[in-house]
């Protein structure tokens, strides 16, 4: 792509300038401030509708005031060369001006973008930006990065890297793949890039490491578990448990002879039972009637009690709501006599005629005096409507304060009653001292059951069946057969607990064992991801090598550099440019201002050899340079002179 014409009306600080380099390189210069720089911003706001700087800024020109000059559209047009074909492209910022109902004069509504391509109007954002981009290879970033000195450096690191390798072709994975110290290389990348492969290696080996720094803690807890025991110690146990075993079978034996004793037993229980039974209903009968008044007493304290504390809250939200309605009273007030304050304020204000200039600001011809006068009352009059319109909307919110204040006050007078209530109530509540002394007086008033005749009698019963029971156990060995089961099981225990911990012993070996053979492994496994890890760093130094000779193979002055290695010999990736051995760093150079605008060149020059595409290069603050390279297309400088208008010289 080349610029054949660029004409520029109304943009920025440009009122017109005609550009017919017809596809060669230009120059053009002029002082500071002529307008050299806006015609790089114009070329890209015809493409894209924004600056240099990437910007969607307002191009429209401005007074010496700063304020935006109305009545002047701002107009790019161009005529480019692309693959030997003449395209036009016009981008307009369009003034759309509306009437004004009061006064049915014409006023600045807004801005719209008008677009035409090859002399037919069209629509931005369906027809026209497409189109663009079409032109420019689809990708607004790309074309930057051929036009803009510097946009490549200005990258991420990573960016710059991976365009780099993209552009420098090349195989070399496939050379380093045929040597036999990488035949396992692939197996360790597992089809991710290096980068990941290493990410991945060393959260192994942090997890591998992780484990085996826990394995020998979980080994000395078990050992400190292990109780061992001797074979002699486990065999004296089992000859123990055999003989106390054979007395458990005797006396399960001496326990199933004697199954009618044994029911006897069982039918005195019953009867004991019974009985019992029988003594306590008759105890709950004797105390119902003073049961049932303690409980309907209970009752009514306990209503009395919530009836209080219900009414108790209820008083306090009252109370919160009148204190709230209170302060909002005051506040509302308050804001009512701001409101009246600001309405004799308005009142008060005095008219100052404007300072009206004479003289047409666009042409500088004098104006009509008629036409003076008339805008002197037109701004009388808007000054006037505009006072009354304003102590209108302030009567209307101090007539809504007002309106407020009575809502307020009448909320106010209901939360007073409402509270007059509550507290009528809790005190017409009823006295809880008496009921609790009448709870008392049932509370002391119950009956002995011991002098009634009906629980003495089946008292008695029930001495008489603990009577029979105790002459039956003294006839009966059940319960002497019970006690020496117990005893025996007691005794078979601690014999029991060597065997126990024999079997504990051997599991907690098995366990250790286990954990030994994980450690073993782990660290097997450490030593491999190691050598994986040390693999990779070799692969990827040599890797990145010869990525670095088939970059640099491409630039003349320019080396990169795409790795370098840390104080601890780990290797960090990276993408730094180097002029002569000087480091170019956008924003903190050591590299002179000369060679970082050839090497940006220089990097636009190779872009476009590998893109297969040029595009024209505006470079700025050229006279910086004492030569200025080619970067491949066409080339346009601005450079800095004495002459006060903008100087066009086409470079054959």
């Amino acid at each position: 792509m080349t610029i054949k014409t660029l004409e520029i009306i109304a943009f920025k600080g440009i009122q017109h300038l005609l550009l017919e380099p017809d596809g060669h390189n230009a120059v053009i210069s002029g002082r500071n401030g002529t307008g050299k720089t806006s015609v790089c911003d114009a070329f890209l706001w015809l493409l894209f509708g924004k600056d240099s700087a990437g910007n969607k800024a307002d191009v429209k020109p401005r007074n010496n005031l700063g304020e935006r000059v109305e009545g002047l559209e701002s107009d790019v047009r161009a005529v480019l060369t692309v693959d030997a074909r003449d395209i036009e492209l016009r981008r307009q910022w369009h003034e759309v001006w509306s009437k004004d109902p009061a006064s049915g004069e014409k006023v600045y509504s807004r801005d719209e973008t008008l677009c035409w391509i090859d002399g037919v109007p069209v629509k931005l954002e369906k027809e026209y930006t497409p189109y663009v981009l079409g032109l420019v290879g689809g990708d607004e970033n790309t074309f930057k990065l051929l036009t803009d000195l510097g946009a490549f450096m200005r990258l991420n690191w990573a960016d710059r890297r991976r365009e780099l390798v993209k552009i420098a072709g090349g195989d070399p994975d496939a050379e380093l793949r045929t040597r036999e110290e990488y035949r396992n290389i692939d197996d360790i990348l597992r089809g991710a890039s290096p980068e990941d492969a290493k990410k991945r290696l060393l959260e192994q080996r942090r997890t591998l490491e992780t484990e085996l720094k826990t394995l020998p803690a979980r080994i000395d807890e078990l050992e400190k578990t292990m109780q061992p025991v001797t074979d002699a110690e486990v065999a004296e146990a089992r000859k123990a448990i055999a003989a106390l075993q054979a007395e458990l079978d005797d006396a399960e034996a001496l326990l199933t002879v004697a199954p009618e004793t044994l029911k006897r037993a069982n039918n005195l229980y019953a009867r004991k039972r019974e009985l019992e039974t029988r003594r306590a209903e008759i105890e709950r009968s004797l105390r119902q009637p003073i049961d049932e008044a303690l409980s309907a007493a209970e009752g009514k304290l306990a209503t009395i009690r919530r009836t209080e504390a219900s009414l108790a809250s209820d008083q306090l939200i009252a109370l919160d709501e009148l204190r709230r309605l209170q302060l909002t009273l005051a506040q509302v007030k308050d804001q009512r006599e701001a409101k009246l304050a600001e309405w004799h304020n308005y009142d008060s204000l005095t008219y100052l005629p404007p300072d009206i200039g004479t003289v047409c600001p666009t042409c500088g011809q004098p104006l009509p005096a008629g036409q003076v006068q008339d805008a002197c009352e037109k701004h009388r009059a808007d000054w006037d409507a505009k006072r009354l319109a304003s102590m209108e909307m302030v009567r209307a919110d101090g007539v809504k304060l007002a309106d407020r204040i009575k809502t307020v006050t009448e909320s106010i007078a209901a939360a007073q009653v409402r509270l007059a209530t509550l507290e009528a109530q809790i005190a017409n509540l009823p006295d809880k001292q008496a009921l609790v002394a009448e709870i008392k007086a049932l509370e002391a008033a119950c009956p002995e059951p011991a002098g009634n005749a009906a629980w003495q009698a089946v008292t008695a019963e029930i001495a008489e069946a603990d009577k029979e029971i105790a002459q039956h156990g003294n006839s009966s060995r059940s319960a002497e057969l019970a006690q020496r089961k117990a005893e025996i099981r007691e005794r078979m225990q601690p014999h029991e607990l060597v065997i126990s911990r024999q079997e504990l012993t051997r599991s907690v070996q098995a366990r250790i064992e286990v954990l030994q053979s994980q450690k073993r492994e782990a660290g097997a496994k450490i030593a491999r991801v190691e050598g994986a890890i040390d693999l990779l760093a070799r692969y990827v130094r040599e890797r990145c090598a010869a990525l670095e000779e088939n970059i640099n193979r491409l630039f003349r002055t320019i080396r990169w550099r795409l790795f370098e290695f840390a104080k601890n010999g780990s290797l960090i990736d990276c993408c730094d440019a180097t002029v002569d051995g000087i480091a170019y760093i956008p924003g903190g150079n050591e590299l002179n201002t000369g060679a970082c605008v050839n090497a940006d060149i220089e990097i636009i020059h190779v872009l476009s050899q590998a893109y297969g595409v040029t595009a024209p290069c505006f470079v700025d603050n050229a006279e910086r340079v004492n030569r200025v390279g080619f970067p491949g297309g066409q080339r346009i400088l601005l450079r800095v002179s004495e002459a006060d208008t903008l100087t066009i010289m086409k470079e054959e």
